[in-house]
């Protein structure tokens, strides 16, 4: 999540039906697909990030009522601002601006510790070391931060088969997804020329000295890009240094990657937040309250995407295949930690539900929603994903 769709926060109008076989699906009303446009485009991220501003407004407002039914009471105090490409945030109860402007500066600080580390845009980061001497079988020393997110990135492409891959780098260039100069879909050559330079498979991390980590890339022309996961280790070392301080009752989020800690203010039982329909910005498909500690992250096909040939292809790539993945509009994890979150909502998104529910057995405490790409609206959610 990711860049992907923000979670969104109105009242749930959708309608259960009998649960499926592994799942439980349940229809909402009719709705259009957006229509394509011809030529090539990527959706610039100040699109991005304003409607991700907006939509935080509006999830925020939630935050405050979702979980008392009935009850009024003012939102929730909240700063955003922009990092790491996207919207940035921290709440807390109402009548707290002072602390919330304390919470912003520790959360700021952490969220620009880690852009640093491990963006892929920043000649200088720590990422772009590896990426820079791949091919190289000496390994490049890292710090905690990249060997930490490394680590569980490559935890979760083995688990799920390469559905998640931290070196897709290539293919997103190939598809035009970061520079949006590419006007054509890739011959199917040049996909299978690219697939030899990715594979999370020739990534060497080396943990032999936990003080000094270091990787390596054994091919040449391979390159990291962990736009899947890094946002959710961000949030997560924002959170545990909230906890650190002492600090209770507050809701972190970077682009749509959020973890809450207690209530939202007096007689809440948790921080509301609304699920986002992807085919329309302004619903919801249902509403979940974020217990103590719980994270959540969205991946879906609804605001990055490149037309290419009049057609219209989600940024969320299938590193296996080296191309887009069709048939899934979104998915929405709930997971003990929002690094968790992030990495599986992308990996969920690939696999499909029947797939990914059984990939689900091998992380604990986590849960997920997907949206599928058609109409009427159908969704598929674990047993234990529950609107609340």
């Amino acid at each position: 999540m990711n860049e992907d769709y923000p979670l969104f926060a109105q009242d749930f109008t959708g309608r259960h039906q009998d649960a499926d076989p592994g799942g439980r699906t349940f229809r909402a009303g009719r709705v259009a697909r957006p229509d394509s446009r011809n030529g090539s485009q990527v959706v610039s991220a100040s699109a991005c990030r304003s409607a991700a501003a907006r939509l935080l407004v509006a999830m925020l407002l939630l935050a405050a009522s979702g979980c008392a039914r009935g009850k009024s009471a003012p939102p929730p105090q909240s700063v955003h601002w922009l990092c790491m490409g996207t919207t940035a945030a921290v709440s807390a109860p109402a009548g707290q601006s002072a602390r919330v402007q304390r919470l912003r500066e520790t959360v700021g600080t952490a969220f620009a510790e880690i852009e640093r580390d491990l963006s892929i845009f920043l000649t200088n980061s720590v990422l772009n070391a590896v990426n820079a001497a791949a091919g190289d079988p000496t390994p490049v020393p890292v710090n905690i931060h990249v060997a930490a997110v490394l680590r569980h990135a490559l935890d979760v492409a083995k688990a799920g088969g390469g559905a998640f891959d931290p070196t897709v780098g290539p293919l997103m260039a190939l598809w035009g997804f970061r520079s949006g100069s590419v006007t054509h879909p890739p011959a199917a050559a040049a996909i299978t020329e690219t697939l030899e330079r990715v594979g999370w498979r020739h990534v060497r991390l080396d943990l032999t000295d936990p003080a000094a980590p270091a990787a390596a890339l054994t091919r040449p022309g391979m390159r990291l890009d962990l736009g899947g996961i890094a946002k959710g280790y961000a949030v997560d070392l924002a959170y545990d240094r909230l906890r650190a301080a002492g600090d209770t009752d507050f809701l972190i989020n970077l682009g749509g990657n959020l973890r809450a800690h207690g209530v939202p203010g007096a007689g809440r039982t948790g921080w509301g937040i609304g699920v986002r329909d992807p085919f329309h910005g302004d619903r919801i498909l249902g509403t979940v309250a974020l217990r103590e500690g719980e994270a959540t992250a969205t991946s879906g096909n609804y605001e990055r995407f490149v037309v290419l040939d009049g057609v219209r292809y989600a940024h969320i790539i299938d590193p296996r295949s080296g191309r887009p993945v069709t048939g899934v509009a979104g998915v929405t994890v709930i997971a003990p930690t929002a690094m968790q979150a992030d990495a599986l909502s992308t990996t969920l998104f690939v696999l499909g539900p029947e797939a990914g529910l059984r990939l689900l057995a091998a992380f604990p405490g986590c849960q997920a929603l997907w949206v599928l790409d058609e109409q009427p609206v159908r969704t598929v959610s674990s047993p234990g994903f529950v609107m609340r």
